[in-house]
């Protein structure tokens, strides 16, 4: 059992009951789970002035109960991440007369720390489950307030603090040190609140001063190198001339491991060997915390060469090399043999989220009243933070859900908590891998799949969501097409909205102003020089856009194969757009597709609508009640068709559509 963790909040005390037949009041387990003495820890309650058993985090180690033989593997990786602080120069150990002399001076500078023992997943896993296997993981330390990483010494070769520096106080000897010694920090390490902006603010300006990158105006952590970069410096150009490799390769790397976010910046990669053209940036580097992806050219790979030279990066995994791809917080990408990438969840989703348990018993009728305890608050809080940040990193089916129970709170119900647990259910039911496809730029194309809900008698708040990214000019022609998925959103409506029109009028408005983003970023990835400013369409091109340049619209180029498509199931909000007039007696309304024809225009796009029952976005909008079929067919499937509205029109009336599937 683990020693004793102190626990001085106001709300630490357990609920009790009282045993009528010995009169004695008893603590109720939060959970019917069962474990060993081996796996418990000791908790002390100030408010209840007892100790409580509880179950240690998964993969928490206590070093010395380990075996004989695990200890030595422990004591391995404890020597290893010593002497990468020793030979980074990020740490320097004092004598006892300095330890001595500094406590004297500066006794409240210092800080505690100890090592942190975990297990670390293999690469056959990207989540430690609760009742995890030791055998199945290798076994990992980190020392002195340092988190998991994959980096052996990325915050330690940050530039150098004052030189006054800072203290760590280690709990365990250092080898060949003496007990009271002190660790005199140089630099950041994991643990320092400064370390991660002291860490960015050394690469950014290694990659800006040296190296020639530029910082991509739409996002802070993307950087691109033009198609002219500087030249490198006399010693750099030395050292990349000797032992870069110049060989031109487009496919992704990552250093140290790559993220979901990041990866889905990579939209499309050309194929190997392509020749560098005019105008085109020469590579990128997504950067997050510690961890880089990074693709381009053989220009691009000999800076990468100086990069590696200049930070001792941990791990560098070539995806394309790697069949199962990387595991990352809770994620696995994977790069296909077409360049394509593949992310997933599914090993946290089935390793780590666990529905609630309620242990008392409240009838079905009574639910929707019936308040949660304590107890169960903190469960429901604990599982829908876990919800909330699947459905934010590759699970848009669960965006919904989670969107609308964090609404419930200060008050969730049992009725509540039982629709959380049936999200979650569904969750391990459907495993779902969203990928990003390998598109030849010039055929790259962007959509939109908007949709929003409104309640008559105003009992529900409006909820609006969408889905965007990349797809093929097959998109508009009704083909089955390839889409890449890059974002997501499901959120309440801010404003207030009388009707269906107004609600969808605002919800489009609004995903069109995170389409103009992407597109916007996307040039800014693919053109070295591109502005914002560059963003105009001429009038004739907006006529077009809109069939309306000629007589007959399948003749206008902008109107058969637009550069963004805008998917809504409103019929009154697509004609209202396709017109020139306003429609309605809606003044707001009007408004707003005014805001979306401008937008339409600066996208070079056209909106196209399809029945209520086959818009996935529709799943983004409802947690009871929605077709949620559309969506799981497309994040499943990873493509979708759209079809022609006057055939859809003509097959018969749409309110015999709008019924319901089962999932």
């Amino acid at each position: 059992m683990t020693r004793v963790n102190d626990a001085m909040g106001s709300d630490d005390g357990a609920r009790w009951w009282k045993d009528k037949a010995s009169g004695r009041w008893e603590p109720i387990a939060r959970s019917k789970r069962t474990f060993s003495i081996e796996e418990a820890m000791a908790v002390y309650s100030f408010k209840d002035r007892r100790f409580f058993l509880a179950k240690k985090s998964p993969g928490q180690v206590v070093f010395r109960r380990l075996s004989a033989q695990e200890r030595q593997h422990f004591e391995k990786a404890r020597h290893k991440e010593i002497k990468a602080l020793l030979d980074s120069g990020a740490i320097s150990i004092l004598s006892l007369d300095e330890s001595h002399k500094f406590r004297e001076l500066h006794g409240d500078h210092i800080l505690e720390s100890k090592f942190v023992d975990r297990w670390k997943p293999t690469e056959e896993f990207t989540a430690l489950a609760e009742d995890f296997d030791p055998s199945d993981y290798v076994e990992g330390s980190h020392a002195t307030c340092h988190r998991k990483k994959r980096s052996d010494s990325a915050f330690h070769l940050s530039e150098p603090f004052s030189p006054s520096g800072g203290i760590s106080e280690v709990d365990g000897m250092f080898p060949g040190c003496q007990e009271g010694q002190l660790i005199l920090l140089h630099t950041e390490v994991y643990g320092l609140c400064s370390g991660p902006s002291w860490w960015r603010r050394t690469l950014i300006d290694y990659l800006l001063r040296f190296l020639g990158y530029k910082l991509n105006p739409y996002d802070k952590c993307v950087l691109t190198l033009p198609d002219e970069p500087k030249p490198l410096s006399s010693d750099d150009g030395e050292t990349a001339s000797t032992k870069a490799t110049r060989t031109s390769s487009t496919t992704a790397t990552t250093r140290t491991s790559t993220s979901c976010t990041t990866s889905r910046t990579a939209r499309t990669v050309e194929s190997v060997g392509q020749e560098h053209a005019t105008g085109k940036t020469r590579g990128f580097i997504v950067i997050q915390v510690d961890d880089l992806l990074e693709a381009g050219d053989g220009e691009h790979r000999r800076r990468m060469q100086l990069l590696e030279e200049r930070f001792k990066f941990g791990k560098v995994v070539r995806l394309l090399d790697v069949e199962n791809g990387t595991g990352y917080s809770g994620k696995r990408i994977v790069q296909y043999s077409d360049f394509s990438f593949g992310y997933t969840m599914n090993d946290y989703v089935l390793h780590r989220i666990k529905a609630v348990n309620v242990q008392r018993r409240v009838l079905k009728r009574d639910a929707a009243t019936v308040l949660l305890n304590e107890a169960e608050v903190t469960q429901y809080r604990a599982a829908l933070a876990a919800l909330n940040w699947v459905s934010r990193e590759g699970r848009p089916d669960c965006a919904a859900a989670a969107s609308i129970l964090a609404s419930r709170f200060p008050s969730p119900t049992i009725e509540d908590l039982y629709e959380l647990n049936e999200v979650l259910g569904q969750l391990k039911n459907h495993a779902v891998t969203l990928v990003i496809h390998a598109i030849p730029e010039s055929q790259v194309r962007h959509f939109i799949i908007s949709d929003s809900s409104h309640d008559p008698s105003g009992r529900v708040k409006p909820q609006h969501g969408w889905l965007q990214g990349i797809t093929t000019p097959g998109f508009n022609r009704g083909d089955k097409s390839p889409v890449s998925i890059m974002s997501w959103r499901s959120r309440k409506l801010r404003r207030k909205a009388g009707n269906t029109l107004l609600c969808e009028s605002i919800a489009l408005s609004t995903a069109l102003g995170a389409l103009e983003r992407q597109v916007a970023m996307w040039r800014s990835l693919i053109s070295a020089s591109f502005t914002a400013r560059e963003i105009t369409v001429e009038d004739t091109e907006e006529a077009e856009m809109r069939g309306q340049a000629s007589a007959v619209a399948s003749e206008c180029n902008a109107y058969v194969d637009p550069n963004a498509v805008a998917v809504v199931d409103a019929k009154s909000l697509y004609d209202g757009v396709h017109s020139e007039q306003a429609q309605g007696e809606d003044d707001r309304s009007a408004l707003e597709m005014a805001v979306i024809q401008e937008s339409l225009k600066a996208l070079k796009g056209r909106i196209r609508w399809v029945p209520h029952n086959k818009n996935p976005a529709d799943g983004l909008t409802k947690l009871v009640g929605a077709h949620m079929v559309p969506l799981l067919e497309l994040i499943s499937s990873n493509s979708f068709t759209l079809e022609e509205e006057q055939g859809i029109l003509e097959s018969g009336k749409q309110s015999s559509l709008r019924m319901k599937s089962k999932i």
